[in-house]
């Protein structure tokens, strides 16, 4: 194995992919192979044990639930009323995941058209639910495509407090056609983002994107970007989380001093992570709110 080669692709490598090498792939490296990921990860100041820790958490209680519905069948599935956007599946996959609620998410069909078709509305047969799409699993949405709707499926006897949570946070739009975000707030999309359900190709994660920045826009970026990286211990230890885009930092402090007209996905999705951070904190400028939901806008369309 060229581990020189090595060391030089994995420059390349999305944080996401690294972790998932370091938590899940280890039987698959030479020790000394694997050493290099785990070196990377150190050079980005990212902690694999810390990550893992705060998933631990949300998994062992997943797996759990995953393994007493394993004999479901999609038959014992109902569909919310409504659907969601590609935007607001996001949240809606947040929120029931969290909640340990049984449940599916699926390409949404409108119901008089499965109907002219005699297929159900939201597709499929009713065999046996593939458990990987229950409890716990990151709902994958690729940030291309067109307008899609996204219908959640929930077990039957939660559907009760499955409707609950769905209604503290949605409600349904004029047209009645989808929910809606209840509060639209820039600040509550900042804060209910994901960071880790976009599916994003590694070639995607580093092409470069034109941006029309204002200085005052830059000056507020690189001025919580330079309070990340001082804080960044502190703000992991504090919140037990993992400042994911954290190598990225310094790049788009450098790009944006200099007047650089563009920028990747990932140093976008490192700006939304400062604006996570940062969003209720007193240093928070409300210039970033127009910037976080243009790339909102951008990934989610």
């Amino acid at each position: 194995m060229d581990m020189e080669g090595l060391r030089e692709a994995v420059l390349d490598f999305t944080d996401e992919r690294l972790l998932d090498i370091y938590r899940n792939q280890r039987d698959d490296y030479h020790d000394d192979a694997f050493k290099i990921f785990a070196d990377e990860l150190s050079r980005r100041g990212i902690d694999p044990g810390a990550t893992a820790a705060a998933q631990e958490r949300t998994e062992t209680a997943c797996v759990a639930a995953d393994a007493a519905v394993k004999h479901l069948n999609r038959e014992d599935f109902v569909p919310l009323p409504y659907p969601f956007s590609k935007a607001d599946v996001i949240t809606a996959n947040a929120i029931l995941r969290d909640s340990k609620v049984p449940y599916i998410m699926d390409k949404y069909t409108d119901p008089a058209a499965a109907a002219a078709s005699s297929v159900g509305a939201l597709g499929g047969d009713n065999s046996a639910i593939v458990s990987a799409v229950l409890f716990g699993e990151h709902l994958v949405v690729d940030v291309a495509g067109g307008l899609e709707l996204f219908a959640a499926l929930v077990y039957k006897p939660a559907l009760t407090e499955a409707q609950e949570l769905i209604d503290e946070h949605f409600d349904v739009c004029p047209t009645g056609t989808r929910y809606v975000p209840r509060n639209a707030d820039v600040i509550e999309r900042i804060k209910t983002f994901s960071l880790y359900d976009l599916k994003i190709s590694d070639g995607a994660a580093h092409e470069s994107v034109d941006v029309d920045l204002s200085e005052k826009e830059r000056k507020a970026i690189v001025k919580l970007a330079e309070t990340l990286i001082d804080e960044s211990e502190k703000i992991e230890e504090e919140r037990d989380m993992v400042v994911f885009f954290y190598d990225a930092l310094e790049t788009i402090i450098d790009k944006l001093n200099s007047g650089e007209s563009s920028l990747t996905r990932t140093e976008f999705l490192a700006i939304i992570e400062i604006c996570q951070i940062y969003c209720e904190d007193d240093r928070y400028d409300p210039v970033l709110n127009n910037i976080a939901s243009s790339i909102l806008d951008f990934f989610l369309g």
